[in-house]
């Protein structure tokens, strides 16, 4: 099992989760995601406010993705190549609003997102 550490004393707490299906159009990280409004993160309550995830950890399922994280639209000629099975770690919430993927390959790809907030 995968484990990530932190440059920081609190650790992040996992909070909102999505499978995102990667296909012949560049996506993001649905907003809602990586985004709170209120108290709740998971199933823990915490007095947060609104907040933004600061970090997220993504995994590639079945087939192969590329990705950005300038903003950018990622193409099938343009990004970082990962295959599936790999981790993707976006260390700051500017990561996690700029991340965007498309599939590399023939077929739609998933990506399992995990938010993770500061707390």
């Amino acid at each position: 099992m995968a484990s990530f550490t932190f440059n920081t004393t609190r650790q992040p707490k996992s909070g909102k989760r999505e499978r995102l299906t990667v296909a012949d159009s560049s996506v993001g990280i649905t907003a809602s995601v990586y985004t709170v409004a209120g108290a709740e993160v998971g199933a823990t309550k915490y007095d947060l406010g609104a907040k933004e995830a600061s970090a997220a950890v993504l995994q590639v399922i079945d087939e192969p993705i590329n990705w950005t994280i300038d903003g950018t639209a990622a193409t099938t000629a343009k990004g970082f190549e990962s295959l599936a099975g790999d981790f993707i770690y976006l260390d700051s919430a500017q990561k996690v609003k700029d991340f965007r993927a498309i599939r590399s390959g023939a077929n739609s790809a998933a990506v399992e997102v995990v938010a993770l907030f500061e707390v």
